[in-house]
């Protein structure tokens, strides 16, 4: 996704989450539309690490925090920066990651921004996972 790191004024040890086949093409491409303008609908999938093993925390990692109303301002590869206000916050079993987060370009405009959190989980074979998905939501100013 040609996007830096979302920024906001207020964990995964491994990416656990897939969108489905049908918007993996649509959905990851949507901070600007055709000539650099941002597109006036649809959703902008942000999705990172928490943390990640020897490599300290990451650019989400204070997730959690956000409250509604904070601001967060994400850049595209054009440079441009649209502002977006937090309208919600949401944490859900990573097996549970609700479909309206791949929504891609149908219905009203939002930023979608995901990552690990909760306790973590020794899964065998596996090993430490975090338990859940941490999922803010925004609408563009």
């Amino acid at each position: 996704m040609p996007a830096t790191s979302p920024s906001t004024t207020s964990e995964s040890r491994r990416p656990r989450s897939r969108a489905p086949a049908r918007s993996r093409r649509s959905s990851s491409r949507q901070l600007s539309g055709p000539n650099g303008r941002p597109p006036n609908q649809g959703t902008t999938l942000l999705a990172g690490h928490v943390d990640y093993t020897g490599q300290g925390t990451g650019t989400l990692y204070d997730l959690y925090r956000v409250q509604p109303g904070t601001l967060v301002y994400a850049s595209d590869a054009s440079g441009h920066v649209p502002r977006w206000r937090v309208t919600g916050l949401t944490v859900v079993s990573k097996t549970e990651l609700p479909s309206w987060v791949f929504a891609g370009t149908a219905g009203p405009r939002k930023l979608v921004i995901v990552t690990c959190g909760g306790p973590v989980d020794y899964v065998p074979g596996y090993g430490n996972t975090y338990r859940d998905n941490v999922i803010a939501t925004a609408v563009p100013l």
